[in-house]
């Protein structure tokens, strides 16, 4: 059972998410290397020009994926899950590419080579 100061100091943390004021998050090693890779990704589909993407909402965009790439079970469901955020986002101006070609191009990007 927790104490009474494990009680005040949780109830402390959701009075200041209340108010909006949040710690900084920490990002995982595992998300770092995903944002950089689906970066690169999302700047090589920019310029192959099978997605339009306002240079303004980029980061954005890549911070959605990483979301959704982490809810994932496995590496065949992150790359559905990558090609339909990248269909339904709101940052996303068009997709030109079929959805065959979008789980192509997230896999060559974060498939890991064989050892």
């Amino acid at each position: 059972m927790p104490d009474l100061e494990d009680l005040l100091a949780a109830l402390a943390g959701n009075v200041a998410e209340e108010q909006g004021e949040h710690p900084p998050e920490q990002e995982s090693p595992f998300a770092k290397a995903l944002s950089m890779s689906l970066s690169v990704c999302l700047e090589e589909m920019c310029t192959r020009e099978i997605v339009e993407v306002d240079e303004g909402n980029q980061a954005a965009l890549v911070a959605e994926l990483v979301t959704s790439a982490c809810d994932a079970h496995n590496p065949k469901h992150m790359y559905k899950k990558l090609a339909r955020t990248l269909l339904d986002s709101e940052h996303v101006e068009e997709v030109y590419a079929s959805d065959d070609e979008l789980l192509r191009t997230f896999a060559r990007f974060l498939e890991q080579p064989s050892s």
